[in-house]
């Protein structure tokens, strides 16, 4: 019979590289977790925003609506006392149904931009919206100071990391491990007991063909890690500058918008609304002008949701400062 017990030891070069490995695995996943975080705030901002216009057009849509109401019943009104032709009431009936399909859509729009919020932050999404939605800076320069900031770019970061690590790994076979041993036997009776201690020894012989191809596979994968990440720099600053050039054109549509096409279209449905009133102008014209109004106000309530929505992007993607 004989009991002993062993202990093998790597060497110091295998210990180090072994803790490497686990500290770039840890830095990896938690640099995909972050990557995960970031693409669930991108969206539930961009839920957030979709459902705030959408209330927003509603409550457009449900003004037009009772004005188109509104002119339906002085149609119909003008018809009874020989004041307007059939065409006419007609025409304002049509266009108040037209009007509430629209209403009934907008509706739509917002139970499924509510479901999409309700998606990323639970029963919150069913609580009254602010007031306004919130204000974003967006600075160009700062923005590209923090490009290497991004997830994607830590993420690649880290992969590299891990891929150095995996390389000092396979640059530690060249040192050898080694365990001891030690053991007591008992022999036949014509025999005396045995104590032994034994210490083993791996000698790492033939390296050009046992470690060295190891090695120059995980250099090549640390070279791969090195171009993967400067592609995905080139790639997020390529990305950074086409959000920037077209939040810069959405802005400049959105001013002259603002200030020219919309107050335009809005005194010219004021004007046909006063002419229709006073019996000088048709309802037809009263209807297209106040629908050149509709469009151009929902033409703003679009450019005002791309720009925030590029905006929130923008800041979460590159946060700082910029509030």
């Amino acid at each position: 019979r004989r009991i002993g017990i062993m202990q093998s030891v790597p060497s110091g070069f295998e210990r180090r590289a072994q803790r490497a490995v686990a500290d770039a695995e840890i830095d990896r996943a938690e640099a995909s977790l972050d990557v995960a975080r970031l693409e669930a705030r991108v969206a539930a901002a961009d839920a957030w925003i979709k459902l705030y216009y959408a209330e927003r057009r509603l409550a457009v849509l449900n003004r037009l609506a009772g004005e188109a109401q509104a002119s339906a019943r002085a149609a119909r009104a003008r018809l009874a006392s020989g004041g307007a032709g059939v065409d006419d009431a007609i025409a304002a009936e049509v266009d108040a149904a037209r009007t509430d399909d629209r209403v009934s859509e907008a509706s739509a729009a917002i139970a499924a931009a509510r479901a999409e919020l309700r998606r990323w932050i639970g029963a919150a999404a069913d609580e009254p919206l602010a007031a306004a939605p919130p204000s974003f800076v967006v600075d160009a320069a700062q923005l590209h100071a923090r490009v290497e900031d991004h997830p994607t770019i830590e993420a690649a970061r880290a992969q590299r990391s891990a891929a150095e690590a995996q390389l000092r790994m396979a640059r530690s076979d060249r040192w050898p491990d080694w365990s001891w041993e030690v053991s007591y036997g008992r022999r036949a009776p014509e025999l005396s007991d045995m104590a032994s201690v034994e210490v083993r020894i791996g000698l790492p012989l033939f390296q050009p063909w046992r470690q060295q191809p190891v090695i120059d596979a995980r250099r090549a994968d640390v070279n791969r890690a090195d171009a993967e990440r400067e592609a995905a720099l080139r790639e997020r600053t390529a990305s950074l500058d086409v959000q920037l050039a077209e939040h810069e054109a959405l802005s400049a549509n959105l001013a002259r918008a603002r200030g020219t096409r919309l107050p335009l279209t809005r005194r010219r449905a004021a004007a046909a609304n006063g002419a229709y009133g006073a019996g000088t102008s048709t309802i037809a014209a009263l209807i297209l002008a106040r629908g050149q109004a509709l469009e151009a106000e929902m033409d703003v309530l679009d450019l005002e949701e791309r720009v925030a929505t590029l905006g929130a992007e923008l800041t979460l993607q590159y946060p700082g400062d910029t509030p």
